[in-house]
């Protein structure tokens, strides 16, 4: 049986040699091989890149730390709040239009929930790291605690008078 016989009486049997190397594995067929390749090659490169990676740890991290932070505002500022002013609860806010009942009270809880953990977060991390950043930018040392040796270059502590490994004097 000839190669055309093949083809015509069984084109399944073919495609399957055709798309395995049945008959010889240097022979096999790929549509758009190079094609498939550059793409997933590129996928590949894209996937690995830092960017991709950084971003899917920050987005995992961001998820934990919301978590963290809810939990702060409804078990800590929330109850702060309460002890002056009560609780803010307005879940029974609604208006009604042509005997449709709006219940806006959810959204306003969670717009109050929203503005309070946004303020928490902006007045105990973003504020100081934009502190300790501008610092950090302008050159100034944040806190130093250790100072060069002009003689022997050791660190000493900054407020040391004399150097412990050279026993010079250290202004």
């Amino acid at each position: 049986m000839d190669l055309e016989a093949i083809i015509v009486d069984y084109p399944v049997i073919y495609l399957t040699i055709l798309y395995t190397g049945a008959a010889c594995p240097s022979l096999v067929w790929y549509p758009d091989m190079e094609e498939e390749h550059d793409m997933f090659q590129g996928f590949k490169n894209f996937i690995l890149k830092g960017n991709v990676v950084d971003m899917a740890v920050g987005v995992v991290i961001g998820v934990a730390f919301g978590s963290v932070v809810t939990a702060f505002v409804n078990s800590l500022v929330m109850p702060l709040i309460g002890a002056f002013g009560g609780i803010p609860d307005f879940s029974a806010i609604s208006f009604t239009v042509n005997n449709s009942k709006f219940m806006v009270g959810e959204f306003v809880n969670a717009l109050t929930s929203f503005l309070t953990i946004s303020a928490v977060v902006y007045f105990a991390m973003v504020a100081p790291m934009n502190k300790i950043m501008e610092k950090m930018k302008s050159g100034k040392s944040v806190d130093p605690t250790d100072k060069l040796c002009p003689e022997c270059l050791s660190m000493i502590p900054i407020k040391a008078k004399r150097c412990k490994f050279c026993t010079s004097t250290v202004k």
